[in-house]
């Protein structure tokens, strides 16, 4: 039996919104109003030098993250974990995404071309998390800076999700 595309890819949603709604609860957050995101890029990115945006926002209490300008901004003052998902198709050229925080580069991750041939239906998976001390009002993005993100509706593999995710939460509140 083979599920078809558009129902793997919801699953796998509903999958990682309860995971994101299970941590808000454990960590206290829907109670308190700490902050909490979770969002998806459903469509290709290849728009270099610029933050990533995003197409869905699943989860978003303390309503930090702006998905059209791909920015969270601290509500409050505090340590926070971020992790950002994606995948470029192998062959494409060289991705390479950073991690700005108040527009300085925290880190940065790069993904190679690929040498495989034939592989044109296959993707390399990249990563990233950081954990920051951040004050009101600083600012979190994720910056293409050079490369493609892979489009999830050009899986071939329809169990693979490789849509493009990003969230973070508060870990610990500090006084002002």
């Amino acid at each position: 039996m083979s599920l078809d595309i558009e129902t793997a890819f919801s699953e796998s949603k509903s999958l990682a919104v309860e995971n994101i709604k299970t941590l808000s609860a454990i960590s206290g957050a829907s109670k308190t109003g700490s902050p909490v995101f979770f969002a998806r890029r459903e469509t290709p990115f290849n728009t270099n030098e610029t933050i990533v945006s995003y197409d869905s926002v699943l989860v978003n209490i303390g309503k930090g993250l702006n998905p059209d300008t791909g920015l969270f901004t601290a509500p409050v003052k505090g340590i926070y974990f971020f992790y950002f998902s994606a995948s470029k198709k192998w062959g494409d050229v060289q991705m390479t995404i950073q991690v700005l925080h108040n527009d300085e580069i925290v880190t940065s991750k790069i993904v190679s071309a690929g040498d495989r041939q034939n592989a044109a239906n296959s993707a390399s998976n990249l990563e990233v998390q950081t954990s920051l001390e951040l004050e009101v009002g600083d600012t979190i993005g994720i910056y293409l800076y050079s490369g493609a993100i892979y489009d999830a509706k050009l899986s071939v593999n329809e169990f693979v999700d490789k849509s493009t995710t990003f969230s973070g939460f508060l870990i610990q509140k500090q006084q002002i």
